[in-house]
């Protein structure tokens, strides 16, 4: 299936991390890689939300 965002200038890194963060799994090897699994967490969130903002029309920025 394609990806209704796959034409934008972001549909290949924002189809990619939304594949990451569906495959993330929390539960693996919680306790020995926690910090590093916070890290990227909040790393992969940040990239989401930079996506998203940048598909959104200019008007949902003021």
């Amino acid at each position: 299936a394609l990806n209704p965002f796959a034409t934008s200038r972001h549909g290949i890194a924002s189809q990619m991390s939304i594949d990451l963060f569906m495959s993330w799994n929390p539960t693996q090897d919680r306790k020995k890689n926690f910090p590093l699994e916070l890290r990227a967490k909040k790393g992969l969130k940040n990239q989401i939300l930079s996506v998203l903002k940048d598909l959104l029309p200019e008007k949902a920025h003021a």
